[in-house]
């Protein structure tokens, strides 16, 4: 391919062009052992073409299909019975584990990237490797190595998502509770070894309710917001309880959280935020809002609702610019998160120089999406050496 991007995109599949390859034989389809596709007994393609007649492909487009397979096995790729291909996305763990949990894949240009082989070329986008079997008809060639084929899913716009979810070759991790009782009691011992195991059963079952409200926000979302990146998550169990001892005043039980689902609409600017959210005011049953986005929480600029869905579950929504996700990313991963124990002292033992900066900044990215001009705040050596400059 022209290079096997580490890009990703999620999917509304209906919407998804299936033109035919161009690359038809003829109609006679011939096994190795010269018996023609129509024949029955030790048959190479059983049931290929059942399986796109039940998804609607018929005629000159199953021709093209059935030719597909072949170049797609001649270059090394794996054709399950159903006229899937087990293909292969590289991507980081942090990327990997969302696109397990959720099922959607957000790219930056025109496609899905996947491979054929998965120790292959594109080994070293990512030790994150994501194994699905996508339907034939949705995979284009982008480039031929002779034994592994890398392949995109086509797409209309930049940024456009797309649900591999039902595609996704993934084991169903069991819950390990052990494990995750023993974390959550290391650090918030007040809680009881009864309690915190109650409450783990307790959201094992939220979490399941949540993520299936979560994809379907998601896809709603992507599909009447313009001009926006739609991304979301499903909070793990260990945090899930760790919020009841960190907020005992405003979470009783796991069952009063409202983040449990949390979906990101990321706008181009401050118009994008107001859009969204009448949107969002018009469409679902919205029971909470905060606005930060005039009046900054740190530094911190965003708008976010809470929505519940008819069957009880609340999801959050967090509306922000591009540029207000800029800095939060910055200041999460740099300020709250310190890569390494050295950066980890210089934030303790810098707090107001680096706070005057975080927060300077906010200022700076607002006034400049609300056309006003002022001066960017300096960045000092020490923390542009430490943590780098936004």
């Amino acid at each position: 391919m022209k290079c096997m991007r580490k890009v990703a995109l999620e999917f509304d599949e209906t919407k998804i062009k299936r033109e035919p390859s161009g690359s038809s034989k003829g109609g006679q389809f011939t096994s190795k052992n010269g018996g023609s596709s129509t024949q029955r007994g030790k048959q190479e393609k059983p049931t290929y073409e059942t399986s796109f007649q039940k998804r609607g492909i018929s005629g000159d487009n199953l021709l093209d299909q059935m030719d597909k397979i072949d170049v797609f096995k001649n270059s090394g790729a794996t054709v399950n019975n159903d006229g899937t291909v087990v293909v292969f996305h590289h991507t980081n763990k942090n990327s990997g584990d969302t696109i397990n949990k959720t099922g959607n894949i957000r790219g930056a240009e025109d496609g899905v990237f996947f491979t054929t082989k998965e120790d292959g070329v594109a080994k070293d986008f990512g030790d994150s490797i994501i194994s699905a079997n996508i339907p034939i008809e949705l995979l284009e060639i982008d480039d031929d190595f002779g034994d592994e084929l890398h392949l995109r899913i086509p797409t209309d716009k930049i940024g456009q998502n797309v649900d591999i979810s039902k595609f996704l070759n993934k084991k169903q991790k069991s819950v390990d509770r052990e494990t995750i009782s023993r974390k959550v009691i290391e650090k918030y011992p007040q809680l009881g070894e009864e309690f915190v195991a109650q409450q783990i059963e307790e959201s094992i079952g939220l979490r399941e309710n949540a993520g299936m409200a979560n994809k379907e926000l998601q896809n709603n979302l992507n599909e009447n917001l313009e001009g926006v990146i739609i991304s979301g998550r499903v909070k793990e169990i260990e945090s899930m309880v760790g919020k009841l001892a960190r907020q005992p005043e405003n979470f009783n039980t796991v069952a009063d959280l409202h983040d449990v689902s949390g979906v990101r609409v990321t706008a181009d600017n401050l118009n994008g935020i107001n859009s969204s959210l009448e949107y969002i005011r018009n469409n679902y049953n919205v029971v909470e809002e905060k606005d930060n986005v005039e009046d900054h929480r740190d530094g911190y600029r965003g708008y976010h609702a809470i929505i519940e869905d008819e069957s009880g579950v609340k999801s959050e929504i967090q509306i922000r610019t591009k540029t207000q996700d800029t800095w939060a990313k910055y200041v999460h991963e740099r300020v709250y998160k310190p890569s390494n124990h050295k950066v980890k002292q210089y934030v303790e033992n810098n707090k107001e120089l680096i706070t005057n900066y975080i927060i300077g900044m906010s200022d700076y990215f607002h006034n400049n999406e609300k056309g006003i001009s002022i001066d960017k705040p300096n960045c000092p050596e020490t923390l542009e050496i430490e943590l780098g400059c936004m």
